[in-house]
């Protein structure tokens, strides 16, 4: 791991000046007419159309080998890259199940601790309270010692905080995390409450292929299929 980095030199081509300005030629915007009135305004477009899907095709195979010569290197890097790492993150993975289990623990006992003695205090709480109704009826003030008794215990709330040693640089917190496991149930939610609209989304990519079986309107409300337009060229 203390190795050092590789240095990597890229050299970046370019067309040439020639054929640039044929690709230049062959885009110019300029060229093509604002709206297509006349059947020589189609055959005209075509034909700028076909030129720029030649220049196109020129350059993919200019630059598809360079793409394909520099993606080698940087393929067989990334796996080795990813080899490491992924020994690595497993092995953090292990250590944070260890050390959030620990804490989790942690927790637990600290909150069973805190039952515990608010359990203790209300019972306090209420010994000294019936006590005193005791005494008021003792003296005659039945009154007040019905009032005592119907009165709320209250009790302080108790705090106990997990024994969790600190380590320098680490520290483990609450991570919430949400999954679907029913996803019908989540829907009649969503439908129930318009609010929550924004938990669900919908598939287009689906829905673009039930599109492409059918060709013609969408049998599903709020979904609209529509054709828009293809060209094919041969060059």
């Amino acid at each position: 791991m203390s190795e050092a980095a590789p240095v990597v030199h890229v050299t970046v081509s370019e067309l040439a000046p020639d054929r640039r300005q044929q690709l230049d030629r062959a885009l110019s915007v300029s060229a093509l007419p604002e709206k297509i009135t006349t059947h020589g305004q189609y055959a005209q477009v075509g034909a700028a159309a076909t030129e720029a899907a030649r220049m196109k095709k020129s350059v993919e195979e200019f630059f598809d080998p360079l793409v394909e010569a520099a993606h080698k290197p940087w393929k067989l890097l990334t796996e080795r890259r990813k080899t490491y790492l992924d020994e690595v993150k497993a092995f953090l993975a292990r250590c944070d199940a260890l050390q959030i289990g620990w804490d989790r623990e942690q927790r637990r006992i600290a909150a069973e601790e805190a039952a515990k003695q608010q359990e203790a205090l209300r019972k306090k709480a209420e010994e000294q309270q019936l006590n005193e109704a005791l005494a008021a009826e003792s003296r005659g003030d039945v009154g007040m010692a019905e009032a005592i008794m119907d009165a709320p215990t209250v009790v302080k709330p108790t705090v106990v905080k997990p024994l969790v040693q600190k380590l320098p640089g680490t520290s483990v917190r609450e991570n919430w995390t949400a999954r679907v496991t029913d996803l019908t149930a989540l829907v009649k939610h969503v439908a129930a409450n318009p609010r929550d609209m924004h938990l669900v989304t919908a598939n287009v990519s689906a829905l673009g292929q039930m599109a492409r079986t059918m060709k013609r309107p969408s049998p599903i409300p709020g979904v609209v299929f529509e054709d828009t337009g293809s060209v094919a060229r041969r060059v």
